[in-house]
């Protein structure tokens, strides 16, 4: 896959809401992304840094970079996924600090097309200091998905 898309290309989200820095590398199974822990970063808490449990919305925005690289990458536009849960949650510091840089990693563990399965950590210095496994949902059409939902509940 191609590294040249900014993360604000390959993910449905808008600024401030774009919480990757970088996109690293990337496969059909995996991608790597860089997070820069600064006073400007959002949800960032002055004397502290950042919770750690942020790095679930990391992982979950490096899931949603690489299916959304692979959606430009057949012409399609970038298409909103689901998260559905996450399992085996480990936070192995309270905050990420200012001046760190996080290196956030996500590899397909399952996947039938519209539900998948992945394993993601976050490494400072080359040790994990989160780990989590996320259930993610992508319908091929999330927007009518989303309509017929709504209409099941009205």
């Amino acid at each position: 896959m191609s590294e040249t898309k900014s993360i604000a290309d390959i993910v449905p989200h808008d600024p401030p809401m774009v919480l990757l820095d970088r996109l690293v590398s990337s496969n059909e199974t995996s991608l790597v992304a860089e997070v820069n822990i600064t006073g400007t970063t959002p949800f960032f808490e002055p004397n502290y840094g950042v919770p750690a449990y942020v790095g679930v919305e990391y992982i979950a925005q490096a899931i949603s970079a690489h299916n959304g690289l692979k959606d430009t990458q057949k012409g399609q536009e970038v298409k909103p996924g689901f998260l559905l849960g996450s399992r085996k949650i480990e936070l192995n510091c309270p905050y990420f600090k200012e001046g760190q840089t996080l290196i956030v990693s996500v590899k397909v563990s399952f996947n039938d097309g519209e539900m998948a399965v992945f394993d993601g950590e976050i490494l400072l210095e080359k040790e994990v200091i989160v780990s989590a496994r996320i259930n993610a949902f992508q319908p091929e059409n999330p927007f009518d998905y989303i309509e017929t939902v709504k209409q099941q509940h009205v």
